[in-house]
């Protein structure tokens, strides 16, 4: 991905917002950084332009990609028009995919995958591989794009993968679903669709990870495209 002289709307100014926005300004982007907040401390941010407090679709005039934070619904005015203006929107985590040389390790789940990704990234550490342990659970995956790592292990939530593009961990891992979310989701099978876009892109190469205790995540065994490891206390059937 090409981000030299280009010009990038980030909305959401949370932390992977702004991780994302030194990111661009870094590599040569533009920026054009927005959040309905109006406490962002500007020197919390690279320079470029800065809108706080409202959303002015008029501000999409020549932006060529939209990076959107987590928090931000596809319902907001900004998002709605740069469907509409048919302007790329992806979100930090794919925006660190394209960047991160390290093979990923990717786990969502309503519930356990803060302690999951802890645990993985003790355990790759402990084997002595150099290790990147962050996502939603706190430092943003793109903070490792300037860096050299063995593995990355990311915690990954559903709002994170409604803007995936091409994200592809080697591992994705499924710990399990329950109603979540539903102030963002119309129910648990709508919500359920955005966790499984983890495995989207997956090959034979990869894995997908998955908990046979839970029907909502085993189903997804007979849907992906990569191998299938499988957890419980219940031994698989044969």
């Amino acid at each position: 991905m090409e981000l030299k002289d280009k010009r990038v709307m980030i909305i959401g100014l949370g932390v992977s917002g702004r991780e994302a926005a030194h990111f661009l300004v870094s590599r040569g982007a533009t920026v054009v950084m927005t959040d309905r907040r109006t406490d962002v401390a500007r020197e919390r941010v690279p320079p470029g332009e800065l809108h706080l407090g409202a959303e002015d679709p008029a501000w999409l005039t020549g932006i060529d990609l939209v990076v959107a934070s987590p928090g931000v619904p596809p319902t907001s005015p900004l998002m709605r028009q740069a469907a509409a203006l048919r302007i790329p929107v992806i979100g930090e985590l794919e925006l660190a995919y394209r960047f991160v040389d390290a093979p990923i390790v990717a786990v969502t789940g309503t519930n356990g995958k803060s302690t999951v990704t802890v645990l993985l990234g003790t355990i790759f550490r402990a084997a002595g591989r150099k290790t990147f342990t962050g996502g939603n659970l706190g430092t943003p995956l793109i903070a490792a794009a300037n860096a050299s790592y063995d593995v990355a292990v990311v915690e990954v939530s559903s709002y994170q993968l409604e803007t995936i593009e091409r994200f592809k961990p080697a591992v994705a891992i499924h710990l399990n679903l329950t109603d979540d979310h539903l102030d963002r989701y119309s129910n648990l099978a709508e919500y359920g669709r955005a966790k499984a876009r983890i495995f989207e892109n997956q090959t034979q190469g990869d894995w997908a990870v998955l908990n046979r205790e839970d029907p909502e995540v085993w189903k997804l065994a007979h849907t992906v495209s990569s191998r299938v490891f499988s957890f419980g206390l219940t031994p698989p059937a044969r």
